[in-house]
């Protein structure tokens, strides 16, 4: 359903490896559209509607995916909660769904990070001031965590008092909408053994059946689209009705009418004359693996009985390379006297705790002291702990062996992070600038498992706020945006000035936010 701000659409990671499926109806159609999504792995995210239900439909379908990436997004609901002080901004729908996801990964809400959602679905208040879809919401969550009478009772007769003279629900207005009475059937399915809930049910069920076209599909607020055919088969396999009953199949069935939607390559649309669309995937995922699930006897999509297991001794993202090993906090807390009131001091203090930068040798920082492109370098080979890079010739003709900065060279060559200057050289004396900085932090960025995409245009609406962005090297454009669009670089200066050299208070500031959002600090 689209209740909820779209914002960058976050799946799965590569590199992934599906589980063996029984055979069961729907199987192909499951298995290619779970071997889609296998392959559009990005950065996991939490707190809004495509990360978070993205690992919902991974962690309930029998598709494997690394520990890491569920690790990584339990540390972003963690950072996302502690954001709002134990809230997401945003709709009553957004917290709750965020549980949803949280309890398919068998974690405890009264204790997310410290903060308890458990608490948050069972206010009533602030559930049921939503039309209907805080208290569907509301009702799959406390069924799932032991249940709660007195409140489930106050969520079951919101929806009953929200039912329209028409037999269905709607998000807003008196007319039905199928999406939303789907979703109330889900809710209520649980109380179908209440004859004033059957009585709702069935007349929902005609509504729904009413408003089906002669296609299979329906029609939701003047658009055609394949999520309303998802929620709807949810439903039914909720409720125990086959998809063949006869009130369900006009010219074409749901299933049939669903699959018209699916593209070549497994994906799904939103609507006819669109191309892939990522809500209408996740939703049609949870449609085919609820059928599924159904067809082999395993507990329904809502019923997280067999619930994912994460290890949260987990650190970093999932595409991360194996050979990085930041630092851990040593005993002894630098401090420097020469750093208070800086906006980087916290940056500073962070990376001096795990040695990965060092004082001036009399106590002081030297905020705006310059930096080396050799120090620089062994700056990152020290914050990823990077591997030795045992070369047999000289690489660089002004990089010897035997130099203090030829290891730290060496390790940032062989790990990709720096090329030289193209004519054979490296200039490890020469001064860093802010666009050599950016692009060889993007580099090693990107071998954090984030993810480094920007093409010209991409960059150019990233850069073009400042006033001097045509100054960048082509070159550094990709590495210029990414480290302002991640806040690696602060933007609140308005120029860029890419070839002035960086302090060693802006290097430890790029490095610490670097490692913080490839979630490397949390150890």
């Amino acid at each position: 359903m689209r209740y909820f701000h779209r914002i960058l659409a976050v799946l799965l990671c590569s590199a992934m490896v599906l589980t063996a499926l029984p055979v069961s109806a729907g199987q192909s159609d499951w298995d290619q559209t779970a071997q889609f999504l296998h392959g559009q792995s990005k950065t996991p995210s939490a707190g809004n509607t495509y990360g978070d239900w993205a690992v919902f439909v991974l962690a309930r379908s029998g598709v494997l995916v690394p520990n890491s990436y569920y690790s990584a997004w339990l540390t972003m609901a963690e950072r996302a909660l502690d954001a709002g002080n134990g809230k997401l901004s945003g709709p009553t729908t957004g917290n709750l769904r965020l549980a949803m996801a949280l309890l398919a990964l068998d974690q405890d809400l009264t204790d997310v990070g410290g903060h308890d959602l458990l608490a948050l679905a069972k206010d009533t208040d602030y559930v049921c001031r939503t039309t209907v879809m805080g208290a569907v919401f509301g009702i799959l969550l406390l069924e799932n965590c032991g249940g709660d009478d007195a409140t489930e009772a106050v969520y079951l007769q919101h929806l009953l008092d929200k039912q329209l003279e028409d037999g269905g629900w709607a998000l807003s207005g008196t007319v039905a909408d199928p999406d939303t009475t789907a979703m109330t059937l889900q809710a209520l399915s649980y109380f179908r053994d209440k004859a004033e809930v059957q009585a709702a049910i069935d007349a929902g069920l005609a509504r729904l059946s009413s408003l089906q076209l002669d296609n299979g599909g329906f029609t939701a607020w003047g658009v055609s689209s394949s999520e309303s055919i998802a929620q709807t088969i949810i439903a039914l396999n909720l409720l125990g009705i086959d998809l063949d009953d006869a009130r369900f199949v006009k010219n074409k069935g749901l299933l049939e009418a669903l699959l018209a939607y699916r593209l070549e390559d497994g994906s799904f649309r939103h609507v006819m004359n669109m191309g892939y669309d990522v809500m209408a995937t996740e939703q049609a995922m949870l449609a085919l693996d609820s059928m599924r699930r159904t067809a082999d006897g395993l507990p329904s999509i809502y019923d997280l009985a067999d619930r994912k297991t994460v290890d949260r001794s987990v650190v970093g993202l999932p595409g991360k390379d194996s050979r990085i090993s930041v630092p851990g906090k040593t005993v002894n807390i630098p401090t420097f006297p020469d750093i208070h009131g800086l906006d980087e001091a916290e940056a500073i203090l962070a990376l001096a705790h795990r040695g990965i930068l060092n004082g001036m040798g009399d106590g002081t920082f030297a905020p705006e002291g310059l930096l080396t492109r050799a120090q620089f370098c062994a700056m990152a080979q020290r914050a990823l702990g990077l591997p030795v890079y045992a070369v047999s010739a000289q690489v660089f003709s002004d990089v010897p062996f035997g130099a203090w900065y030829h290891g730290s060279v060496m390790s940032a060559y062989g790990f990709g992070a720096v090329n030289g200057m193209g004519d054979g050289t490296f200039a490890p004396e020469k001064t860093i600038t802010r666009q050599e900085a950016a692009v060889l932090v993007s580099r090693l960025a990107e071998k954090c498992g984030m993810t480094v995409d920007y093409d010209d245009t991409a960059a150019r609406n990233v850069l073009s706020q400042f006033g001097d962005y045509r100054t960048c090297g082509d070159w550094a454009k990709e590495g210029l945006a990414f480290c302002y669009a991640n806040d690696i670089l602060d933007d609140s200066v308005m120029d860029i000035q890419p070839t002035q050299a960086v302090t060693r208070a802006e290097a430890a500031r790029m490095f610490y936010a670097m490692l913080d959002a490839a979630l490397l600090l949390e150890n």
